[in-house]
């Protein structure tokens, strides 16, 4: 019950059976997750998978960042696939919307 961190830079701390391919990706704890793009992180939980650039997830069961700078806070069955979509906990939610910066206020993209 291995883990592995094969991205150039990335790390895991503890768990098992972690994967840390992106580069500069880490993982501290949990097992059975996965960081797949550069900068990502998934703090623990399991079955979890960042696989957006600058993506994280913070724990729970079976969430997916897949969104450029897209965060899980926990939770379970999550998807937040929008850029700079969030989830902050909760079952079954989706994030899809981009976020964009218009001044100095975050606003949903126009698409």
């Amino acid at each position: 019950r291995f883990s592995v961190a094969s991205g150039d830079g990335s790390s895991i701390s503890g768990g098992y059976e972690n994967v840390a391919s992106g580069d500069y990706s880490s993982v501290s704890g949990g097992f059975f997750n996965t960081t797949e793009y550069n900068f990502s992180s998934i703090s623990g939980g399991s079955h979890n998978v960042a696989s957006g650039q600058y993506s994280s997830i913070m724990g729970g069961f079976r969430n997916v960042a897949s969104g450029e700078g897209s965060t899980i806070a926990g939770g379970a069955d999550n998807l937040a696939s929008g850029v700079g979509s969030s989830i902050s906990g909760d079952i079954f939610k989706t994030a899809d919307q981009t976020w964009c910066l218009l001044g100095d206020t975050l606003v949903v993209c126009p698409e």
